[in-house]
């Protein structure tokens, strides 16, 4: 299955799914839900029929695809009260929200079934100042869960440098090679290798998620060999 969203065209933005096998006609088109462009798609992690979409409108939704009526397809709505930059799945029962202007929110949704129970949502609010941004440097702060979601800002990494003044548009992790990819606005993609004492298990899905047992530097020396040296 492939899903689609449209901008907003004549009062109508779409969500649109195709069958990969037949890719003639789209075989599910939800066209009611969203009043502004569809920003970001992505399909629940255990259950492929489960399909989530965010939106200019400030809305995350989830749909059951095996429902065709679009009102009964629709099993939850999240309003996160401003333009969905990204939107994704943190687990199978948890989804975040990211604006446009920097707000970010977790969400829990139960059982993602038309009965199911919804939890609580923790909003963050603007995490430019909590993360304390500087336009010359590229920091991953782990996201981490006890009790509940928080930022790990005393075991944040640090890119120094990064891309300079340039926005920094995209970031992959290769597992296999403990390698960080970013790509910037000043047209260059680098790569930056892992400190040595990082934990090697990082995962795309805890972005920059570092054991809590690595050793901090210490000494100038120590710190200077901690740090991302791109390659």
């Amino acid at each position: 299955m492939a899903a689609v969203g449209t901008e907003l065209t004549n009062s109508q933005a779409s969500v649109i799914l195709w069958d990969l096998k037949a890719t003639r006609l789209p075989v599910l088109e939800y066209v009611e839900s969203h009043s502004d462009d569809v920003t970001d798609l992505s399909f629940h992690p255990a259950n492929p029929s489960i399909v989530l979409s965010g939106s200019t409108d400030g809305l995350v939704n989830l749909y059951d695809t095996a429902t065709t009526d679009e009102d009964d397809a629709l099993i939850h709505v999240f309003n996160h009260g401003s333009s969905i930059a990204h939107a994704g799945f943190l687990s199978e029962q948890e989804l975040y929200a990211l604006s446009s202007d920097e707000n970010f929110s977790i969400c829990e949704t139960g059982d993602v079934k038309p009965d199911g129970d919804y939890g609580s949502t923790h909003a963050f609010g603007d995490l430019r100042p909590q993360l304390l941004c500087d336009a010359q440097s590229l920091d991953l702060v782990p996201l981490r869960k006890q009790t509940r979601w928080s930022l790990d800002t005393l075991n944040a990494l640090h890119l120094p440098g990064a891309h300079g003044d340039a926005i920094v548009r995209s970031i992959c992790f290769n597992d296999d090679h403990s390698t960080v990819f970013t790509a910037g606005e000043d047209g260059l993609i680098k790569a930056w290798r892992l400190p040595a004492e990082a934990d090697r298990n990082i995962s795309t899905k805890e972005a920059g998620n570092i054991s809590k047992n690595r050793k901090k530097p210490g000494s100038p020396e120590e710190v200077e060999r901690a740090r991302f040296k791109p390659y």
